[in-house]
């Protein structure tokens, strides 16, 4: 589970930092 949390919550950081701009 932590393989894929790891990435998905990279994603979703970037995801939401790039909304934010």
């Amino acid at each position: 589970m932590s393989m894929v949390l790891r990435p998905a919550r990279v994603f979703f950081q970037v995801s939401f930092a790039t909304n934010s701009r």
